[in-house]
């Protein structure tokens, strides 16, 4: 009988261990839909905006259980506190603890980071969570919010640089002030002493705080920040992201693809813009030779190459090098010279040019019927003139088009057309190929004929509102920019009472956006952070447009100042 007893008591004890073990593990409930729900701060100590605050610590409670490292490394004091700080956890409060304490007569701004992600599933808090107290009697109340426009905002950092007080250099010196934008990209600085701040907004790669030059995207505003007693709060401080590019392009490799092709590959994107074939040149230092090029396209090379031709040859006992000069990338950095060894191919060139691609400004072979225009792309340089005599367009009535040429490179060739063209219409687009013809001589035997077509107008549709302004701007622009796959830009300048019009837009969902063009280069400036250098203001409408075909939507009015 004794025994039986001391069994069961044995038996009880287990089966408690095992339900203290159970609960002490921090695990998702097996089964059942995914925790979607993020983290929220439902309790802080002390309460929001206390003065007169003396204890070494603060706590802050989360509505579930949290990864503590997470909110180690998401948690911002401003001003910074130099001595050791402590994390104590019970349950799903910590409790924050310093070694000094706190400076007498000064207001602490504590922020709580998007990164703070749940146990369960991993779910990151939507947005900061900021409160502030006192060491002293009296609270600053200055505020600093807006937001963060990015496919991807979550986790970007918010730095506020005092620069009435400190010198700015973001890329020595950490902010004052930090905060942590969510999903929504929206961010807020609260319990700011009246100053001078200079805000910018950084993906911190290496989380140190701390501005790294071609690393971190940064944002930029268009102007500082100036908070006083009389004006506290200011609102709507807009940023958009971009990425510093300070390094100049470089040639990675030259390939002779043939007796006539070389086929360059750059480091980077390269400013076409400013590009031609007098960038380039051949020398043979063994015989002291300079060869020209004949031709630079694009053709079907890779995004960061090129071709070139010449009409020459090598000779394979001797030391070929190509000649780079004064190549500059999107970011307008220069390459100023670069020397290539070339090895020699004498390979013959034997393939026909055919065509590649034709694109219209709208899908599938669709001219607009305002200025039409369309390019043809081909796979190898051509010849420019003769092309010129290879090009018909036809009506449905068998009638010749007038038409201009325009060469963007040796293989591609935009053609506009000059006769006033009817919405729905058909023509035939007929190339002799065997005026196509390449530098080594090589043409096609056929005349190849394309279906182009102008568009339906009642398939499209379009936009038009108002840019409400306090205040006057000389270059006022409207973007509209389509939500999703298959990227669709339309641009449109606002007149003389801040009106704009935006026709024939293909339907979709779409974003819209002005900005205040200030040096006239037909594109939003993102500024620089370091140098600094200011964006341009831009202000978003704020819902997304649902653009059908027919129904034209008007009355958008885009909120500026």
């Amino acid at each position: 009988m004794a025994k039986r007893k001391q069994l069961i008591k044995a038996l009880l004890l287990l089966f408690l261990l095992i339900v203290l073990v159970t609960c002490a593990n921090q695990i998702a409930p097996s089964g059942g839909d995914p925790d979607l729900t993020p983290p929220i701060v439902i309790e802080i100590y002390p309460k929001a905006s206390t003065t007169n605050f003396d204890d070494n610590y603060f706590e802050i409670t989360f509505s579930e259980y949290v990864d503590k490292r997470s909110v180690k490394e998401s948690i911002f004091i401003s001003p910074e506190i130099e001595s050791q700080i402590e994390y104590d956890w019970s349950g799903t409060t910590v409790e924050v603890s310093f070694e000094d304490s706190l400076k007498p007569n000064t207001t602490y701004s504590i922020t709580v980071g998007t990164d703070v992600a749940d146990i369960n599933n991993r779910n990151k808090m939507s947005e900061a969570f900021n409160f502030a107290f006192s060491t002293g009697p009296e609270i600053d109340e200055g505020r600093i919010s807006g937001q963060v426009y990015d496919a991807n905002p979550d986790g970007v950092i918010m730095c506020a640089y005092k620069i009435d007080a400190e010198e700015y250099n973001p890329v020595e010196n950490k902010p004052a002030y930090r905060s942590q934008v969510g999903s929504n990209g929206k961010f807020s600085f609260l319990a700011l002493a009246p100053g001078t701040y200079r805000v910018a907004a950084l993906r911190d790669e290496f989380r140190d705080y701390l501005y790294n030059i071609e690393e971190d995207a940064y944002g930029t505003l268009y102007k500082d920040v100036i908070l006083s007693k009389e004006n506290p709060i200011v609102q709507n401080m807009n940023f958009k992201l971009t990425r510093q590019d300070t390094t100049p392009p470089d040639i990675l490799a030259v390939t002779m693809t043939d007796d006539y092709h070389f086929l360059v590959e750059f480091s980077e994107y390269i400013d076409s813009t400013r590009l031609s074939k007098n960038n380039f040149y051949l020398f043979d230092s063994t015989e002291s030779r300079l060869i020209n090029f004949e031709q630079l396209f694009k053709g079907l090379a890779k995004p960061k190459s090129l071709f070139l031709t010449f009409n020459d040859s090598l000779n394979e006992d001797s030391e070929n090098y190509l000649i780079a000069k004064n190549i500059f990338d999107n970011f307008s950095n220069q390459l100023e010279y670069q020397s290539t060894s070339v090895a020699v191919n004498s390979e013959p060139d034997t393939l026909r040019p055919e065509i590649s691609g034709l694109k219209t400004d709208y899908p599938d072979n669709r001219l607009g019927i305002v200025n039409p225009a369309f390019t043809l792309n081909f796979n190898d340089g051509i010849n420019n003139v003769l092309a010129l005599t290879a090009l018909a367009l036809f009506d449905s009535r068998n009638r010749k088009l007038n038409l201009e040429f325009d060469f963007i490179d040796d293989a591609s060739l935009k053609v506009i057309v000059k006769n006033k063209i009817e919405s729905r219409s058909e023509f035939d687009l007929k190339i002799d190929l065997t005026k196509i013809v390449d530098i080594a001589g090589n043409r096609g035997d056929s005349t190849e004929t394309i279906k182009v077509y102008s568009i339906n107008e009642l398939d499209f549709t379009g936009v038009s509102g108002s840019v409400l302004a306090d205040q006057n701007y000389d270059n006022l622009k409207v973007v509209l920019e389509s939500v999703g796959t298959g990227s669709k830009v339309y641009n449109a300048d606002v007149d003389s009472v801040n009106n704009f019009k935006i026709n024939r837009v293909v339907p979709g969902k779409y974003l819209i956006w002005s900005y205040d063009d200030k040096d006239s280069s037909g594109s939003y400036s993102y500024g620089n952070i370091f140098p600094f250098e200011e964006s341009e203001k831009f202000a978003y409408y704020p819902d997304t447009l649902n653009l059908r075909a027919r129904w034209p939507v008007g009355d958008v009015f885009i909120n500026f100042d």
